[in-house]
C-alpha cells in the first residue's frame, strides 16, 4: 500500500465533527421553547379524547369484588351468566330479522323500479319516446338516493359501513349515539334506499 493510500481523504482540520455530549444535546433542546403546533395538537387531542367514554372490560381482581361475589352467591352468578347468553341470543335473532327485512325491501323496491321502467319502455317503443324511460330510471334513482342522504343528515352517526364504530365499541371506546334506536332506523332505511337507488354500496358491512 502506497503512502497516498494511507493518507486520509480529509485533513484533521477539515473533518466534520458530529459527536456531541448527551448533556449538551439535552440542554440545547430544552432551551428552545415548544412550538405552537405541538401545543395545539396536544390540546386538540385532549378535546377529541374528552368526547368519548372509555369502557373497561377487564375482570375486577380486587379483594372487595371477590368478597362481593362470594356474598351474592353462586345462584346470582349463574343467573347473570344465563342473562348474558340470552342477550346474545336476542341480539343474533334481531340482527337476522333486520337482515331479512333489508333484503326483502331492497328486492321489492328494485323490482318496482325495473317494472316501472319496463312499462315505460314498452309504451315508448311504439311512440318513439325512448328518452322517457331513461328519465324515469334516473329520477327514481335520484329520489331513493336523496331519501338515504336525508336520513344520514337526520342521524350522522349512521353514515358509512358502521364497522369502525363497532370495532371502537368492542375495544372499549363508547362512541356517542351509536347504540340507540334512532341510529338503527337511519342505518336500516338508508341502506335500503342507497342499495335500491343503484349506489355502489352493500348491506353486508352494516349487518
Amino acid at each position: 500500500m502506497t503512502d497516498d493510500e494511507n493518507e486520509p481523504l480529509l485533513d484533521d482540520d477539515n473533518r466534520h465533527h458530529t459527536y456531541t455530549s448527551l448533556h449538551s444535546y439535552i440542554t440545547t433542546n430544552d432551551s428552545h421553547p415548544r412550538t405552537s403546533s405541538s401545543t395545539t395538537f396536544a390540546t386538540g387531542e385532549k378535546l377529541l379524547s374528552g368526547r368519548y367514554e372509555s369502557l373497561d372490560y377487564e375482570c375486577d381482581e380486587s379483594e372487595i369484588a371477590h368478597m362481593e361475589e362470594k356474598r351474592l352467591g353462586y345462584r346470582y352468578t349463574r343467573r347473570l351468566i344465563i342473562l348474558k347468553w340470552l342477550i346474545m341470543l336476542l341480539i343474533g335473532i334481531c340482527t337476522g330479522l333486520i337482515a331479512v327485512f333489508v333484503d326483502f325491501s331492497v328486492k321489492n323496491l328494485t323490482k318496482f323500479k325495473f317494472s316501472y321502467v319496463q312499462n315505460k319502455l314498452d309504451i315508448c317503443l311504439s311512440e318513439h319516446c325512448l328518452f322517457k324511460p331513461y328519465l324515469a330510471w334516473i329520477g327514481i334513482n335520484i329520489c331513493m338516493v336523496l331519501v338515504a342522504g336525508f336520513l344520514i343528515l337526520w342521524e350522522p352517526v349512521a353514515r358509512g359501513s358502521g364497522i369502525p364504530q363497532v370495532k371502537c365499541y368492542l375495544n372499549g371506546v363508547a362512541v356517542p349515539h351509536v347504540l340507540r334506536l334512532k341510529t338503527l332506523i337511519a342505518k336500516v332505511l338508508s341502506v335500503i334506499f342507497a342499495v335500491s337507488g343503484g349506489l355502489a354500496v352493500g348491506k353486508e358491512g352494516p349487518m
